[in-house]
């Protein structure tokens, strides 16, 4: 039970933060509408900067346990600072370059500089004081930042869209090209090498979740601020649960609790399954519930990220069961392997079923 209430609250919170998110995408919605290239961008160049800056996060952690790293300041001089930097802007002009077969690819672009450019002013340096104040305070690093991380990363980006054409937007701009050219001069094309599997995976996950992105244009999500309001929460809840669903498989078959080819047999995958769905489904109601309440919004919404997210939790299950098994019958390792992989598809399922969802329940 005392599990199941830590599960749910860290959902809970993750949602609240997703909610501001979708308050913002709505008030972009008339930004969107008119560059619907940047709506098409967004769950690519979140998969991107989700994978960059948290597994930098994550590597700040690290860097502090094992003394590579003393303080905050030693943290964001390092190479592997100047690495995710390079990184990150790689990945980001990848997907604006897919994305630019909708609309003009200028409004895509000039959002993407915007948005990492707040993204490396602010993010990165909280990510190092964060991670350093947590570890001096004997706090668990990973589960304490890297997760607050990801929720600041989406909403900063978020309110990157009602500043993108305003004159002030220069300034995250030149902050941008600033921290690039300074990061350039520390990095080496062999230390770019040494993380080409990482960039490689990165790439691939950010080209299935932009596919996520042509589903809400093609849905015309960009004219529909109710939509806009509910995807950030629903693709992140459902990701947060798919990704929890498989790491627990990884852990279970790497533990010999379940066996890879009788999965679908087993209780005790069943169970955890259910307990998952229960912890989505209430944070979403009680997240999104109480935000509609609170903002005086129709409950309609609700409907429709409840309906895709029942519909989410019968099939990426499924998926995640015959991903994890496949992967740790070749030997691959299921956290590396499959989760990122997974959590790409869950935003191309989720945009689908919410696009649907609007479509049959009016």
């Amino acid at each position: 039970m005392r599990n199941l209430l830590v599960e749910l609250l860290s959902m809970i919170i993750q949602g609240y933060g997703e909610i501001v998110s979708g308050y913002l995408w709505a008030l972009a919605s008339p930004i969107l509408s008119s560059h619907p290239s940047i709506l098409a961008a967004l769950p690519g160049l979140a998969e991107d900067r989700g994978a960059v800056y948290g597994s930098l996060a994550a590597k700040y952690s690290t860097m502090l346990y094992t003394g590579e790293a003393s303080s905050a300041k030693e943290l964001l001089n390092s190479k592997v600072t100047h690495v995710a930097v390079i990184l990150g802007i790689i990945g980001g002009l990848y997907v604006i370059a897919l994305t630019s077969i909708v609309g003009n690819p200028l409004g895509s672009l000039l959002y993407f500089l915007v948005s990492r450019g707040i993204t490396l002013t602010v993010l990165v340096p909280f990510s190092a004081y964060a991670c350093y104040l947590a570890f001096i305070k004997g706090l668990n690093v990973d589960l304490v930042v890297v997760s607050l991380t990801t929720i600041i990363a989406d909403i900063t980006s978020a309110a990157s869209l009602l500043i993108t054409f305003n004159p002030v937007a220069i300034i995250p701009i030149l902050m941008m090209l600033y921290v690039t050219l300074t990061s350039i001069k520390y990095v080496r094309a062999k230390d770019l090498k040494s993380y080409k599997e990482f960039m490689a995976s990165t790439l691939i996950a950010s080209t299935i979740s932009t596919v996520a992105g042509f589903i809400l244009v093609a849905g015309n999500a960009q004219s529909n601020p109710a939509l806009l309001f509910i995807a950030p929460i629903t693709m992140a809840l459902n990701g947060s649960a798919s990704m929890n669903f498989t790491s627990w498989l990884g852990t279970a078959l790497s533990l010999g609790e379940v066996e890879y080819d009788k999965m679908f047999r087993s209780k005790k995958v069943y169970v955890i399954w259910g307990r998952i769905t229960f912890t989505v489904v209430s944070a979403l109601t009680l997240v999104l519930g109480s935000s509609l309440f609170f903002l005086h919004y129709s409950f309609k919404p609700l409907i429709w990220a409840l309906t895709a997210t029942l519909i989410l939790r019968i099939v990426t299950p499924i998926l995640s069961i015959l991903v994890t098994s496949e992967s740790f019958k070749r030997g691959w390792d299921p956290d590396l392997i499959t989760i990122p992989v997974l959590s790409s598809l869950n935003d191309v399922l989720s945009a689908q079923a919410l696009t649907l969802v609007t479509i049959l329940i009016k």
